[in-house]
Order: C-alpha cells, then sequence, then structure tokens
C-alpha cells in the first residue's frame, strides 16, 4: 500500500441529487486540502495559485465536501502540511448555543509544495 493512502483517504461518493470529495486525515499532522475540478478550486470557482486556501483538516479528522460534479470532470486534491492549531471551545457559552457550531482551526503553510496528491475522473 502506497505510504499516502495510509496517511489520508480521498473518494468521490455519489448520491441521487448530487456528489461529495470525501477526505479524511489519518495522519498525525495538520493539513490543508485545496480540491480542484478541471484545475477550478471548488469553493471559488477560480483557478487555483500557490496562495490558494484550501480546507484545514485536523488529525483523525474526515469530512465530505458536497459539490456539483459533471461527468468526465476531473477532480484533483492537493494535500499540504503545516502548523495549525484547533480554537478551544468556550465552555462559557450555553450548550444549546455551541450546539452545531463547526469545528474551528487554523492553518499556516510551511511549504508551497504538495505532500500528496490525489485524481479521480467523475
Amino acid at each position: 500500500m502506497d505510504n499516502k493512502q495510509e496517511k489520508y483517504k480521498f473518494e468521490i461518493i455519489k448520491t441521487s441529487q448530487d456528489e461529495s470529495v470525501y477526505f479524511g486525515n489519518l495522519s498525525d499532522k495538520f493539513v490543508e486540502v485545496v480540491i480542484t475540478a478541471d484545475g477550478k478550486d471548488i469553493k471559488t470557482g477560480k483557478k487555483i495559485t500557490a496562495q490558494t486556501k484550501g480546507y484545514c483538516y485536523p488529525q483523525g479528522y474526515s469530512k465530505a465536501i458536497k459539490t456539483k460534479l459533471s461527468k468526465g470532470i476531473k477532480v484533483v486534491a492537493y494535500v499540504y502540511e503545516g502548523v495549525g492549531r484547533e480554537k478551544p471551545v468556550d465552555f462559557n457559552r450555553p450548550a444549546i448555543l455551541r450546539k452545531g457550531e463547526p469545528q474551528k482551526a487554523y492553518f499556516k503553510r510551511t511549504s508551497v509544495e504538495s505532500v500528496a496528491t490525489f485524481n479521480e475522473i467523475v
């Protein structure tokens, strides 16, 4: 098994209504993932550059990103390692207000070179 497949999981999940790009960080490091469809960022729809921000994945975190993908589109995920930390939970706020809040994390790349790249055609 490839080393990157031991550290990360990448797949496209198709449902009857839409598609999701699933990424899981199985490594012990924070990573940032920039996902593109035909060379354009799926968050903004713009061509990617070295400064394009992606999704932050703490250690052991996985998430599916819902998106619309046409048949035949090439989806690529670029994985960058760096320094990150999770925002602590504010326990002074009532639990009812915290429920459903997204997990917050901060990330800074340590290199402009990706450590892993995943390709898949829809």
